[in-house]
């Protein structure tokens, strides 16, 4: 009898991109269109050397932006946990949207999830953006 391939089996999406990724050109997008276009060429007329090093050097620094952007994507999601973490230890003040109440308690650690970051008070995660006030506990 014939399986069927689970969609959450590692790889099944490998390769496919989000609508927002197709929108923007990649370096395997650039790197396509240079080898159609020297596949395409005329024989009579060839790319010249200094159009093709051109195009060369558009995809090194295109691959080049992209790491930067990258790093630093990496080092501000590490800025703002560093950001956040200066609160732990101190008193925050939010409104629970249930109760729609004002709560508050001591910031006893930080973590991320899916690039939001959340206040962790009594075991209870509180999303940084909804602290309306920190401050240095009362003794």
């Amino acid at each position: 009898m014939p399986t069927v391939n689970g969609a959450t089996q590692t790889g099944y999406y490998q390769g496919v991109r989000t609508q927002e990724e197709k929108n923007q050109m990649g370096k395997e997008d650039f790197l396509k269109i240079l080898v159609a276009q020297i596949q395409h060429q005329d024989p009579m007329q060839p790319m010249q050397d200094r159009e093709f090093i051109a195009q060369m050097t558009q995809f090194s620094s295109l691959e080049q932006m992209i790491n930067l952007n990258k790093t630093l994507t990496d080092f501000t999601k590490t800025q703002n946990l560093n950001t956040y973490a200066a609160a732990i230890g101190k008193e925050i003040s939010w409104m629970d949207e249930e109760t729609q109440t004002s709560e508050k308690g001591i910031v006893s650690g930080v973590t991320a999830k899916d690039g939001a970051f959340y206040y962790i008070v009594d075991n209870q995660k509180v999303p940084v953006e909804k602290a309306y006030q920190i401050r240095t506990p009362e003794a």
